[in-house]
């Protein structure tokens, strides 16, 4: 949880750029504090799903961090013995 949201810390300060005007920058920053709820799907049970609030910095952390895993696992089963196949 603490990567998470370092993560979701980097990604809210790189996504504000330093030279915008202020008004833009604001909005920049309300976007990315702006919080998002999702219905998220639960493991077991088919039709379990749960509720979800973070910001919109926040989802956007977690989606990069799962992307880099998967491509990780790609990358790792491609340089395996017998593996990529």
């Amino acid at each position: 949880m603490l990567k998470f949201l370092s993560i979701a810390a980097s990604l809210t300060l790189a996504a504000s750029p330093a030279v915008a005007a202020p008004q833009e920058n604001d909005k920049a920053v309300s976007d990315a504090n702006k919080v998002v709820c999702k219905r998220v799907a639960g493991t077991g049970w088919r039709l379990s799903s749960t509720k979800v609030c973070r910001t919109k910095a926040e989802w956007a952390a977690q989606a990069q961090a799962e992307r880099e895993s998967l491509k990780n696992d790609r990358d790792t089963m491609s340089n395996s013995p017998g593996g990529g196949n």
